[in-house]
């Protein structure tokens, strides 16, 4: 519950911990009234590929929801997702997502498909709120939520995004496409 949640943060005063890795699951990963604070990324090698996990959630070809958490204070992005399947959906609501490079960072490649939703949730204090890049097809919606105080709320550069009804205020640009 929001009083008992359970925190993933650093063991000292200073310093930063790794990522949680959601790792191309197709059963629904559920994070829920959580705190993560202070993650960094890791530059994790599998097979012949290099995955970039630069969250501290860090989503690889997973699906599943975040819901009810604050995820800040991170070394780079809150929430990285690198989509590499079809069919796949991560749910992102009810959280607040605060003081990180990228609020949520979704990277999209090889021409798959993969959903998003991002409903509902707080984003403050980061350089950008969410960034879409992507070279598939990236399909989600961005709705009901709060972008204040960040370099810049939206930032899409491909995909087939429903962007309505968001309070996008006091950034320095607002959406970027």
């Amino acid at each position: 519950t929001e009083v008992d949640s359970i925190f993933f943060t650093r063991n000292e005063e200073a310093g930063y911990w790794s990522t949680i890795i959601l790792n191309n699951s197709t059963n629904a990963n559920k994070l829920e009234f959580c705190r993560i604070e202070y993650g960094n990324k890791i530059d994790n090698f599998n097979g012949n590929m290099w995955y970039d996990m630069s969250g501290s959630i860090s989503s690889l070809k997973s699906k599943g929801t975040i819901k009810n958490c604050f995820v800040g204070n991170n070394n780079i992005n809150g929430v990285h997702i690198e989509a590499w399947a079809s069919s796949n959906m991560l749910v992102i609501k009810n959280s607040k997502i605060f003081n990180n490079n990228f609020g949520i960072y979704s990277t999209l490649v090889n021409n798959s498909n993969y959903d998003t939703l991002y409903c509902n949730n707080e984003f403050k204090f980061n350089s950008i709120g969410i960034r879409v890049s992507s070279n598939g097809h990236f399909n989600g919606v961005i709705a009901n939520n709060l972008f204040q105080y960040n370099g810049t709320g939206i930032s899409c550069n491909e995909g087939n995004f429903i962007i309505y009804n968001n309070d996008i205020s006091n950034n320095s640009f607002g959406i970027t496409l």
